[in-house]
Parts: structure tokens; C-alpha cells; sequence
């Protein structure tokens, strides 16, 4: 009976692992969430962003920075259950990475400021930089704006 009931928990997990990894995040960078919660255009956006504004701030000036920040942490949600699906980062791993992106949302403005602003990055470094995460390689300035 023991061994049912892990079995039958491991396929739940599994099966809600595979559920939230078929379905696509609606957006699939920042940028396109900040376009799409701000009603304005993909260059729009990146021409603010190029200016040197955060897309938080793009979002919050808009009065949809909690709207941005649900987007930005559904993406990464969805990037994370599909990577742990894989064995790397474990669940353990992504559940932390998603607090860790939760309590810096909560602390952002939208400003630029504090745990958002370029250099204070948190990142557990999964992937050594080269995937979406906060590694030691090259950034795309899409990890110091997560939570903006």
C-alpha cells in the first residue's frame, strides 16, 4: 500500500509537471510583457527600454506593474517547471528561484532601485548564464529587470 501511494503521488507530480510545461506562458520575453500589459507596441517598448528605463518602470508608468510582474514571474515559472522536469534545476531549486523572484517583486516599484537595479542581481546561476536565469555569463539585461 505504501509503494501505491508513492507511485500514485509521483505521477501526480509528474503529470502536473508535464501540464504546466505544455502550457506556453503568453508572453515569452519581458519585453513582450511589457508591450502587452502596457497596450503598447514591441518597439515602443524597446526604444524606452534603450533609453534607460527598466521594463517595471515601462509597466509601472502605465499603471500595470502588477500585471507586468504576474507575467514576468509566469514566464519564468513555466521556464523553471520545464527545466526541472529535466533534472536541472531540481523542484527543490525552482521552488527557491521562484520565492527568491517573488520577494524581489515585492520590493520593486517598478523604480530601477533596490533588488532591480543592474548588478544586484540574486540569481541562482542555473544554466552558467546561458538561458534566461542570472548565471555568470553574458545577460541580455533580461535577468536585472525580472522583477521590474
Amino acid at each position: 500500500m505504501k509503494h501505491l501511494k508513492q507511485i500514485l503521488a509521483g505521477g501526480i507530480a509528474v503529470l502536473s509537471l508535464t501540464t504546466s510545461a505544455l502550457a506556453a506562458p503568453l508572453y515569452a520575453t519581458p519585453a513582450e510583457a511589457a508591450a502587452g500589459v502596457t497596450g503598447k507596441t514591441l518597439e515602443e517598448v524597446q526604444a524606452e527600454r534603450w533609453s534607460g528605463k527598466s521594463y517595471g518602470t515601462i509597466a509601472a508608468e502605465a499603471g500595470a506593474l502588477e500585471e507586468f510582474q504576474a507575467a514576468v514571474w509566469e514566464m519564468q515559472a513555466q521556464t523553471l517547471a520545464a527545466w526541472a522536469a529535466e533534472g536541472l534545476p531540481t523542484q527543490a531549486q525552482a521552488d527557491a528561484r521562484l520565492e527568491a523572484l517573488q520577494q524581489r517583486q515585492a520590493a520593486c516599484g517598478g523604480l530601477g532601485s533596490g533588488f532591480c537595479s543592474p548588478g544586484s542581481g540574486m540569481g541562482g546561476g542555473f544554466g552558467g548564464g546561458m538561458g534566461p536565469g542570472c548565471g555568470r555569463g553574458l545577460r541580455s539585461g533580461h535577468c536585472r529587470n525580472l522583477c521590474a
